[in-house]
């Protein structure tokens, strides 16, 4: 039991480390039309891409499904 409670806290870290990262990325986009930060739009694109999503099309509904997250 100990080694998942250390596994889960070190994703945890990772996930923020990768948030802190993306964060650091140039956001090119007119502020005035922003509607999402760039690193949640990163991080779910990443995410989607990792877990076997193909195209952009799939990056919505996997944010969707974990906006708790």
């Amino acid at each position: 039991m100990q080694t998942h409670l250390n596994s889960t806290n070190a994703t945890k870290t990772q996930l923020v480390n990768l948030i802190n990262l993306l964060e650091k990325v140039p956001d090119p986009r007119v502020r005035a039309t922003v509607e999402h930060d760039l690193a949640d739009i990163l991080a779910i694109a990443l995410c989607a891409i990792l877990c076997g999503g193909d195209s952009f099309y799939d990056m919505e509904p996997f944010g969707e499904v974990r906006l708790d997250w």
